[in-house]
């Protein structure tokens, strides 16, 4: 594993790896409940974003309109923080409260992840970044296997052998870090083409196969499903071609209604033939608790404070709290991100599912390595590296073929 370290660069790397190991250590040691220790991790987030984006106003990527850069449409997701505030704010006046501190914290959950990943995009290249994902590769797995599973579990036999996938359930399972393998999975799934040499190509291989075996052993289900369906549709379209622009608009309404039907799903009111709970492993439970604890909306992130967890629903919870409209702009901003790119909107389709039937906004290392990954793939910055991803294209592949 080689990093070439560019003088420009070494700070933004070193910040990054104490981030990253800051993030497992505290999800993973200190864990999701633990008060001040975990919130550690939000610190060293804003110390590598603020030093991130000094270095930018330094050499006047943020001040000189003829500097290039990356990654621009995630100032749509500002948009999307002001609206979910004024929001909240029209939510708590309408029901005689103040806007709790939990809507700020949940709003800083969104930001952290654009605001890193953007400064990360646009001071590194490409190829630093590749290094950089195998590194966090590497931290992932160690976390994983010392402290998330244990060393125990992990290399004991029996325990491979009580994976069951009827009731799919597994002594690995993990939600903290599926997410962070899964998006390893998909980057270098990308970028194992870019090689210029059969040893490099070997070892973004092996980096992939590596992180889809991690992410088959989180266990989680639509993360197994969708690196299962990158690699047939790998085959099957050129996942570096355009979809027509009116894709993010269509695409944004249809999780819209979808976000709606599924509510009315979750709460019994449709298909009450199918078994709910069995269904949402447990997630109809959650939101009857906000009925049982009489729970008035008075913006986003209240729940929490009435409830104190998240109702693991995050499309959900957006338009319970404050209504339809935010999942609506929520959902354009994000697909905004992915521009017309097929990878990158595969991609970003996998997560709105995901975020329609689980949670992750609070996994903020996640977030940012998909909007890393999405950008990178999405933007002309791999065009203007010169970075020549080769793909083998046949027949179908040409259906979605990259234009120009």
């Amino acid at each position: 594993m080689k990093i070439r370290l560019k003088t420009k660069e070494v700070s933004v790397i070193i910040l990054y790896i104490i981030s990253v190991v800051c993030y497992f250590v505290c999800v993973d040691i200190f864990t999701l409940q633990s008060g001040d220790l975990d919130n550690l991790r939000y610190i060293v987030f804003a110390i590598a974003i603020a030093h991130g984006f000094l270095l930018l106003f330094l050499r006047g990527a943020l001040s000189n309109f003829k500097y290039r850069n990356f990654g621009n449409e995630m100032i749509y997701v500002f948009v999307v923080v002001m609206v979910f505030y004024f929001l909240s704010v029209r939510q708590a006046n309408e029901v005689g409260y103040s806007i709790g501190t939990r809507t700020y914290i949940q709003l800083a959950l969104i930001l952290i992840p654009v605001m890193y990943a953007y400064v990360l995009i646009n001071l590194l290249s490409i190829k630093t970044i590749i290094g950089l994902f195998e590194v966090g590769l590497y931290i992932n797995m160690f976390f994983y296997i010392f402290f998330e599973i244990g060393v125990d579990i992990f290399f004991d036999l029996e325990s491979y052998q009580s994976i069951n996938f009827i009731t799919f359930k597994s002594p690995f399972e993990t939600i903290s870090n599926s997410e962070t393998f899964l998006m390893f999975f998909v980057f270098f799934y990308f970028f194992k083409n870019s090689a210029i040499d059969k040893k490099t190509k070997n070892k973004y291989c092996t980096l992939m196969v590596l992180s889809f075996l991690f992410t088959f052993l989180s266990f989680k289900r639509l993360a197994i499903i969708f690196a299962l369906c990158v690699i047939l549709l790998g085959r099957m379209i050129d996942l570096k071609g355009e979809l027509p622009k009116c894709v993010t608009l269509i695409t944004s309404v249809f999780f819209t209604v979808l976000t709606y039907f599924y509510t009315l799903f979750v709460k019994g009111e449709l298909f009450s033939s199918v078994d709910v709970y069995s269904f949402t492993t447990g997630r109809d439970y959650i939101l009857s608790l906000w009925e049982k604890k009489g729970y008035l909306s008075y913006g986003y992130g209240s729940s929490y404070e009435l409830i104190g967890r998240y109702l693991e629903m995050d499309l959900v919870q957006i338009y319970l709290e404050i209504g339809l409209v935010a999942v609506f702009v929520f959902s354009y901003a994000y697909f905004k991100i992915a521009r017309v790119n097929v990878f990158a909107y595969i991609i970003m389709l996998y997560e709105f599912f995901n975020l329609l039937t689980a949670s992750s906004l609070p996994f903020s290392l996640g977030w940012i390595y998909l909007l890393i990954c999405v950008s990178c793939i999405s933007t002309e910055k791999i065009d203007m590296e010169h970075v020549i991803v080769k793909e083998k294209r046949g027949k179908v592949k040409k259906l979605f073929a990259r234009k120009g």
